[in-house]
């Protein structure tokens, strides 16, 4: 983040992408630009995160998330805000997670239960942080005071210290920088907050306009394609296939936004309001559902072969 801002010290999103990822710069673009319009014409919000959203919480004795749901969630209001200092944290991550594991209470809820699936004992709730929305890695696009307020926040930067200086066999695993980005905004309180105003906002997208495969399935609509079987060959048909049959509209549709209900705004951490929005799943006339590129799939197994030389001309 330090890296981006100083190397584009005028952009107003910056934007993280896997290296495993095709996406529509020019599309991705559009949309991003729309939805930032739209919000600070509407609802005077100029501050944004837009990607394929979901929901985690954060355990500070684990440094990796917990409790997952898809989308926004059911629950909008954050529990616990990151208020343990570098010395504090370091002394509570070496404590045993299964504190009353013994309760001899029965369920799946039960305190027993959630600690053998790692959460924080009722004794340790302080160590856990959500829920919180996210923007999933493959592609994040996030307004540069966002990443201003992040980077100034010293309670994050004291977090993120102590797990990157702890000795290796210390370590339960690498930290997800998505889920814990998610955790770091859920902390942050915006400037000029008017309280109970959301002055931030995150634009879900999803549906044709993401396309999370192990096959070459793809719409004329597709933004993102994330490749999990890591074949780069793959990665270059899609971008022929795209150009070829892509459709980009001229003005991307209305994102829509939960404002009519306050209980439908996200209240994060630190009582910061996030307003919940989401691109339409149809942006344009004619779209096409995900589906297999079925000439495109047996060139695919055909170059599977063979070293494969990347020809961005389009041409098959």
């Amino acid at each position: 983040m330090r890296a981006a801002l100083a190397a584009w010290p005028r952009a107003q999103l910056i934007g993280k992408a896997d290296d495993d990822v095709w996406v529509h710069l020019p599309g991705v673009a559009l949309h991003a630009q729309s939805a930032l319009a739209e919000l600070k014409n509407k609802h005077d919000i100029s501050n944004m995160l837009w990607g394929v959203v979901e929901t985690f919480h954060w355990v500070l004795n684990r440094d990796s998330p917990i409790g997952f749901s898809y989308g926004y969630g059911h629950n909008w209001r954050c529990a616990h805000r990151i208020l343990l200092d570098k010395e504090s944290v370091a002394e509570n991550w070496k404590r045993p997670s299964a504190d009353v594991a013994a309760m001899g209470r029965s369920g799946a809820n039960s305190q027993a239960s959630l600690e053998r699936r790692g959460w924080p004992s009722e004794f340790n709730r302080s160590l856990l942080i959500g829920p919180f929305p996210f923007i999933k890695g493959p592609l994040i696009l996030i307004t540069r005071e966002l990443v201003s307020s992040v980077l100034a926040d010293q309670t994050l930067l004291n977090y993120v210290s102590t797990v990157a200086n702890r000795p290796p066999l210390e370590k339960t695993s690498i930290p997800w920088e998505d889920v814990f980005l998610g955790a770091a905004l859920a902390h942050i309180r915006l400037n000029h907050t008017q309280r109970g105003l959301p002055r931030a906002a995150f634009v879900a997208t999803a549906g044709p306009h993401f396309a999370l495969e192990y096959d070459l399935k793809l719409s004329n609509i597709t933004l993102i394609y994330h490749q999990l079987t890591k074949r780069p060959v793959r990665i270059c048909l899609a971008h022929r296939w795209m150009a070829e049959h892509g459709q980009l509209p001229r003005i991307p549709p209305p994102i829509r936004c939960e404002t009519r209900d306050e209980r439908r705004l996200y209240r994060s951490c630190s009582g910061q309001s996030w307003l919940l929005c989401s691109m339409p799943s149809t942006s344009s006339e004619g779209y096409s559902n995900l589906k297999t590129i079925d000439g495109y799939q047996a060139h695919v197994d055909r170059q599977l072969e063979k070293p494969y030389n990347c020809d961005t001309t389009l041409h098959r």
